[in-house]
């Protein structure tokens, strides 16, 4: 009686690892609902957002700008001029002499041609190119949160079919070993069992590593510990067609920014010129005098004023060095723009076709290579029941299956890397 039972149990259990296979295939997503309250893709972007330094150093940086543009703009502190004149060195008495008279005076200087405002355009354009550098490092951290949250979220599925792969293979370990002391199976089965069992073991440990390396770097970027939440899949933007990524790419922010430095470098060319125009100064002074007139009244105090203004007469090393070098700046940065943009071009072009060739691969282990594994585990399954198979092939055959599944979650978790890479060069459609 024991021995039937026994009999009876192995087609039982073997049909239950089978469905459950067979299940997997069909529902992709089987993992429970996420609670409102816990962590989800959207709320983690905000956290991450929230505390990266960068992007305060960022704001900061832009600040910055637009302040020192306001200084940039306006003019030099005037000068408070305070001395003597023509004071007699024999005696050092204002009276001795009629000339000697205590000096005090304010001097203005006004910078040449249109510098001023010109700087204070070029302060702004680099306040603008802080602003598109903000936008871009926004655009970076949601990358690289998308990525740790694709990594934790797969890390935590493929994790999850492990554990009830080996709880199937521990299962059957048990009705092997119990078909082994009543006599019906081999000890090769019941050592072949084992291997796969540990074997399986070992296959979740790395990727228990894995989960805890993807939640050390979820944790990083949101400062939050997902313990026991178990992960949905998140809604990354849907990807367009490549010409429509290509349109995007160029109001990427990164871009934006390498256009307002070129911006900011032709202001500095067009200050350069203000070079040739003379600088000016205006000064207005006030003498005061006590040495006495023939008739014995005070002598007049004096009232003085000048203009100066710069003789750009000479400016072969100067003027003309610092146009030359204004305008090698400008030139920089724009082949600087254009290799970033080709540089990125190349980048979305090579995504895009990983991105189609991992579609392909997907649509491959979902129509042909899942169903067939199942239909080979099913096919050893019956031959191993009629005393036909061999168990060791049975074994495989549910091996191979189990692989298949993990890869094709392989291939999605690389698929929504695809996504992530692609919506970070072109932006997500609005």
């Amino acid at each position: 009686m024991k021995v039937r039972c026994l009999d009876a149990l192995v087609p039982l259990v073997l049909a239950v690892m089978l469905l459950s296979g067979s299940a997997w295939a069909t529902a992709r997503d089987d993992s429970p609902e996420v609670p409102d309250q816990t962590l989800n893709l959207s709320l983690a972007e905000r956290l991450a957002l929230a505390r990266d330094a960068g992007l305060s150093e960022l704001a900061q940086r832009g600040e910055a700008a637009r302040d020192s543009a306001v200084a940039a703009g306006a003019l030099p502190d005037p000068q408070l001029n305070l001395g003597l004149s023509n004071l007699p060195v024999d005696s050092f008495d204002l009276e001795d002499d009629m000339m000697a008279m205590l000096m005090v005076g304010v001097r203005q200087s006004f910078p040449a041609g249109q510098s001023r405002q010109l700087s204070r355009e070029q302060g702004e354009l680099a306040g603008r190119r802080f602003d598109a550098e903000y936008q871009a490092r926004e655009r970076e951290v949601k990358r690289q949160l998308r990525l740790a949250w694709t990594g934790w979220a797969y890390a935590e599925r493929q994790l999850a079919l492990a554990r009830e792969e080996a709880e199937s293979f521990e299962e059957l370990v048990n009705i092997t070993r119990s078909r082994y002391r009543s006599g019906l199976g081999s000890q090769r089965d019941l050592s072949r069992a084992s291997l796969e069992l540990a074997a399986v073991e070992e296959r979740i440990l790395s990727l228990e590593t894995d989960r805890d390396m993807a939640r050390a770097e979820l944790q990083r970027w949101t400062g939050r510990l997902p313990a026991d939440i178990r992960p949905g899949e998140g809604q990354l933007p849907a990807i367009a067609s490549l010409n429509r990524l290509s349109e995007r790419l160029v109001d990427h922010p990164l871009l934006e920014a390498a256009r307002h430095q070129i911006e900011v470098a032709d202001k500095g060319v067009e200050i350069a010129r203000q070079g040739y125009r003379p600088s000016w100064m205006l000064e207005a002074s006030y003498g005061y005098r006590q040495a006495r007139e023939m008739d014995g009244s005070r002598a007049s105090d004096s009232v003085s004023m000048m203009v100066g203004l710069s003789l750009p007469l000479f400016t072969g090393d100067r003027q003309d060095r610092e146009l030359s070098a204004a305008r090698a700046d400008a030139r920089a940065d724009h082949y600087r723009r254009m290799d970033r943009l080709h540089e990125m071009q190349g980048q979305l072009e090579r995504e895009y076709a990983r991105y189609q060739r991992r579609l392909e691969l997907e649509s491959l282990f979902e129509e042909r290579l899942l169903a067939e594994a199942g239909q080979y585990l099913e096919l050893e399954f019956s031959a191993y029941r009629a005393d036909r198979g061999d168990f060791r092939d049975l074994i495989r055959a549910r091996v191979d299956e189990l692989d298949y599944r993990l890869r094709l979650l392989q291939v999605q978790q690389q698929l929504a890397e695809s996504r992530i890479e692609l919506n970070y060069l072109a932006g997500d459609e609005s």
